[in-house]
Order: C-alpha cells, then sequence, then structure tokens
C-alpha cells in the first residue's frame, strides 16, 4: 500500500451496498468524484498529494534530460563561504540521458508478432478436423508413398513436403503454421488498430516513462467516430487508489487530470445548454501543478474518473408452453412475487465500472454512466480492468 499521510478520507466514498439504480444517478457519481478529489487534491498537510507527485516526476524528467537545478551542487562545495569554485561551467554532464536512451531503445525493440487462436466451439471443431485429416496421412504415408511412385498418382490430402512425420512435429505445424481465416482476419485487425493508433510510438513513450518515472499508463476508448483508440496518459497527471499490487491490479478507481477549453464540455456532455457553460466557466478555474488557482477563465480543469463497484445481473425465466425456458434480461427492481407462477427470478452479481467526468474546483458533474467497453464484463472470472491500464 502507499503509505503516503496525503491519503486522506475527507469527503467519504458512497455507499457500496446502495442499489443499482442508486448507482446509477449522477449523485452518486458526484460523491465518488468528490471523494477522488478529497484525497488527491486536499491542501490539508500543506501540499496535495497530486502537487506532490507531480512535482516529483517533472524532477525526475529533469534529471533524465541533464537539465536538474544545480544549485544544491554549488551548496556542497561552498564551504566556509568559499565561492572559487562558482566560476566553474555547471552545465550538468549528459550522462544519464545517455543510460535513458540505451534502456528504452533496448526495451523498445519489438521482439513479438500478434498471434491469434480461435476458441469458439466452431473454429475448436474445424481445427481438430484438420489434424485429423494431417495425422492420417501420417499414418499412411508409406503406402500412400508407395502407390504415388508406382502409379504417378498423388493421393495425399497435404503436401508431402510439408507432411510431419511425428506427434512433435505435428503439434509444431498446428501451432506455427496452421491458420483459419477469422483467425487471420482478427491478426489483420489488431494489427491494423495498433498501427492507426501509432502503437508503437505510444509504446515508446510509456516505456521512457516506466524507465525515468517508473510508472507509465495508457486508457483505450471507443468513439463513434473513430473506433478504438488507444491513449497516452502522462503519469504526471494520473491518479488512483492506494494500492499494495505492482501492477494496480487492486485499484478501485482510476482517473486523469486534464486542462481543456472550455466549448470542449459540449463534446463530453451534448445535453448542456450554454447557460451551463457559462456558468461551469465562471465557477472553474485552470489548475497549475502546485494546486493554485490560475487567471485562464477559458479552460478547465477536469478530472475523467472510473470507480470499481458491482451490479446485478438480473433474468426473469419464463416457461414456454413446450417446456423450455426462456430468459429474459430485466433491472434489479424486477420482483416476481405476485406475477404468474411461469416466471422465476435468477441473478448474480458482477464486478463492473462506472466512468465519469469532473469538473476539478466544482460541484459540477459533467459525465457519469456505466462503462461500454469494460473488458468481459460478464465474464465468470469478475476480473474488469478499467479505462486505464498501468504498467510498473
Amino acid at each position: 500500500m502507499i503509505n503516503n499521510p496525503k491519503f486522506t478520507s475527507g469527503v467519504g466514498f458512497p455507499n457500496q451496498f446502495a442499489s443499482d439504480l442508486e448507482k446509477q444517478t449522477l449523485e452518486y457519481g458526484l460523491r465518488v468524484g468528490q471523494a477522488i478529489e478529497s484525497e488527491w487534491f486536499s491542501r490539508d498537510h500543506g501540499t496535495s498529494l497530486y502537487g506532490d507527485m507531480r512535482s516529483e516526476y517533472l524532477s525526475r524528467r529533469l534529471y533524465a534530460r541533464a537539465e536538474q537545478p544545480v544549485e544544491k551542487y554549488k551548496n556542497e562545495l561552498s564551504i566556509n563561504g568559499d565561492l572559487s569554485y562558482l566560476n566553474l561551467d555547471w552545465t550538468p554532464v549528459a550522462i544519464i540521458p545517455k543510460y535513458v536512451d540505451i534502456v528504452v531503445n533496448g526495451i523498445s525493440n519489438r521482439l513479438y508478432d500478434v498471434k491469434v487462436e480461435a476458441v469458439d466451439a466452431y473454429s475448436s471443431e474445424v481445427r481438430e478436423s484438420f489434424r485429423q485429416e494431417m495425422e492420417a496421412d501420417m499414418v499412411a504415408y508409406e503406402p500412400l508413398k508407395e502407390l504415388k511412385d508406382q502409379t504417378g498418382v498423388d493421393v495425399f490430402n497435404f503436401s508431402e513436403d510439408e507432411l510431419p512425420r511425428t506427434t512433435e512435429e505435428l503439434g509444431l505445424y498446428m501451432k506455427l503454421k496452421y491458420k483459419q481465416g477469422v483467425e487471420i482476419a482478427e491478426e489483420t485487425a489488431i494489427n491494423s488498430l495498433l498501427e492507426l493508433n501509432d502503437y508503437e510510438e505510444l509504446s515508446k513513450r510509456t516505456t521512457e516513462d516506466n524507465v525515468v518515472l517508473g510508472l507509465s499508463a495508457m486508457k483505450h476508448s471507443f468513439d463513434i467516430h473513430d473506433g478504438v483508440r488507444v491513449e497516452y496518459v502522462d503519469p504526471v497527471n494520473l491518479i488512483y487508489s492506494p494500492t499494495e499490487d505492482p501492477s494496480f491490479k487492486d485499484c478501485y478507481y482510476y482517473g486523469e487530470v486534464k486542462n481543456v477549453h472550455v466549448t470542449e464540455l459540449k463534446k463530453i456532455n451534448p445535453n448542456l445548454s450554454q447557460e451551463e457553460l457559462e456558468e461551469m466557466s465562471k465557477m472553474a478555474s485552470r489548475m497549475d501543478h502546485s494546486n493554485q488557482i490560475g487567471l485562464d477563465k477559458s479552460n478547465v480543469s477536469l478530472l475523467y474518473f472510473c470507480y470499481k463497484t458491482d451490479k446485478d445481473v438480473v433474468y426473469k425465466i419464463k416457461e414456454t408452453v413446450n417446456g423450455g425456458q426462456k430468459p429474459i434480461k430485466k433491472d434489479s427492481s424486477f420482483n416476481p412475487e405476485g406475477e404468474n407462477e411461469r416466471f422465476i427470478k435468477a441473478s448474480r452479481r458482477i464486478d463492473v465500472w462506472y466512468e465519469g467526468v469532473m469538473i476539478l474546483g466544482t460541484n459540477k458533474l459533467i459525465k457519469w454512466e456505466l462503462m461500454q467497453n469494460m473488458v468481459r464484463p460478464k465474464s465468470a472470472l469478475k476480473n474488469n480492468f478499467s479505462l486505464l491500464t498501468i504498467c510498473s
């Protein structure tokens, strides 16, 4: 766990055991945003956790570029008032940047290829059928070879040159050479998405963050205009819940701070009126790295965050006239009592993530909804990752 006294709970998180309908309300989301803001931006200890972390990361980047301040070195050498050393050239020697580049370039070399293997029932059946046909040629290799030599008729189902001779070779062939059309299409789609999102450049930036800061992050999203997007997240603007896991898997919230122009608010929530935008512009002020109020009223500081909770997945099981059962999805308020006896309720709780956008320094929440791009939201493993992927 991050043992930092700056982590505070001045404003507590809302009740985790609230109903699903209550969790969907803007009031619930606002309480979550206020609790996150209280933990990271509270100045109860003189400075905020966000300001301290930001200053630390910016300082590390200065060292990585050999641009660190030299005053502390001068103070070390000015013993008993001796200022003779102050006439020397104090420009830092670019030693650290050299080693940073070596490590980053070594890690950034892409030593992997995207490989997709279909696991659905139909694809597995096709794969097994292909394997059995090839195994049949392996077993009958000698008779088929002799028939080909004597008659000139090739009755092999597969090329004789590529036909494996042992079970081990067959296993390697299925792993390395066999590809179904759907697997090739998936690999092409994934590689296209990586290329469209400049993933090589993003990967290099996150690798450099790992080397310099010890932390890196990306986020994925889906836009109706641009499709799947993979975006870089600057650790300087990253916030997260206290964690004991080096990969941050036990975090129950993540967030990112962004300074945007006030007109961008309309893109986040098209339902905002011009009067509401003007009011938000007056209430919000730009926040700099030290959490001080700025003077630029045309920009607002937004907190993009996502919060982990759970919800009921409820189905109404209806018995059909033929003796079968038909599931119909319902909300958590569904109660079959008093209805026809042919209806029963089936439910289970799963982990889900809500995402929101809050204007820092105000009580304005402009977005709060169940995330649409959760990873495996209906998985029995209940292991859903948030908007941010953290590497440390």
